[in-house]
């Protein structure tokens, strides 16, 4: 079983995996303002998505493994202060990644990768710090490859991997667009126009960002 949802594993099946051809992804996102038009969800979607899409990916390139995807924590910190964002303290944080770690250890996982999709500094540190110590309290291998990407993103710097993609260089008018609002601007509702366009509003092409 290359690819498998952990929450519809059973015990017996869990006790099988071989754990050292075994990884797991574990999304960790809260809920969060995101202008007037995006979802909630804008950054919980996005981790999800980070996990489904390089387990995927990694189970592709690697028959011989078994992925698990773990369901989504929706607990964050550096939250926008409005109605609707779910803000915790990044000590609780840290603290529930380091009991979620233990646990996954206790289940045998030596492998586990966390995926962020909120760039709020007190939360991307709470989970690094977490991954560093699980990881070398307990001898595994816990990281969260996401977080050097949205430094990339979140300090303008990731044009030159976005024109390898493309195969050309952006234009100027698309280098602005891109560079235009980093949270609830052109990326992100980027982002969930091509996941899911029903979630978002419609007017979101009349916003202006400052």
């Amino acid at each position: 079983m290359p690819y498998v949802q952990a929450a519809e594993l059973s015990y017996t099946k869990v006790c099988a995996l071989n754990m050292s051809r075994t990884i797991c992804f574990q999304p960790v996102s809260a809920l969060e303002v995101h202008g007037p038009h995006l979802p909630l969800g804008m950054d919980y979607f996005m981790a999800k998505w980070m996990a489904e899409e390089s387990g995927r990916r990694f189970a592709d390139a690697h028959p011989d493994w078994t992925v698990v995807q773990l369901p989504a924590l929706p607990l964050g910190t550096d939250e926008l202060p409005l109605a609707g964002s779910m803000n915790a303290t990044q000590a609780t944080v840290y603290g529930a990644l380091m009991a979620h770690g233990r646990s996954l250890v206790r289940a045998g996982y030596r492998y586990i990768v966390l995926t962020n999709g909120h760039g709020g500094p007190r939360h991307a540190s709470a989970l690094e710090h977490a991954c560093h110590r699980i990881s070398k309290r307990y001898g595994v291998d816990m990281i969260v490859p996401s977080n050097p990407a949205l430094y990339h993103i979140t300090k303008g710097q990731r044009m030159e991997q976005v024109e390898s993609l493309l195969g050309r260089p952006v234009t100027d008018a698309e280098r602005r667009g891109l560079l235009a609002g980093e949270h609830a601007g052109t990326w992100e509702t980027s982002f969930m126009l091509a996941e899911n366009p029903d979630l978002v509003e419609a007017g979101y092409c009349d916003l202006q960002t400052d």
